[in-house]
């Protein structure tokens, strides 16, 4: 058995799951073609096994390959990828949260304060 057909096939398997954190998942998918490849020559140019594991690891690997670069044009183009706010914008949503206001909702002021019964008017 090629036992680079078996690491494509693993690497094929793991990447697919990761397909969502393309930190992981593109090294995972590189890695599946790359053995893919190899282990498909190592089967042809010796007696091993393990031809169709290095084809479901090249499957795999492109499949993968091909939907984390997909995910991640769709997350730049969209505007979703992250990142898209500064340091400001992340504190104003959590005081606003903190504070009971809903994301889209301006902030309210009250212009006249309600009077305290605690402290007398002043005359």
């Amino acid at each position: 058995m090629s036992v680079l057909s078996l690491v494509s096939m693993i690497l094929g398997i793991i990447s697919i799951p990761l397909i969502c954190c393309s930190f992981l998942d593109l090294p995972l998918a590189i890695g599946a073609i790359i053995c893919g490849h190899l282990g498909v020559k190592d089967v042809a140019n010796s007696d091993k096994t393990g031809g169709g594991m290095a084809k479901a690891g090249l499957i795999m690997g492109y499949i993968s390959l091909v939907l984390a670069l997909a995910l991640g044009i769709f997350a730049a183009v969209s505007g979703e990828g992250g990142g898209s706010m500064d340091f400001q914008q992340i504190m104003e949503q959590i005081q606003n949260a903190q504070n009971g206001i809903e994301p889209g909702m301006e902030p309210t002021i009250d212009v006249a304060p309600s009077p305290d019964p605690a402290v007398p008017p002043v005359q």
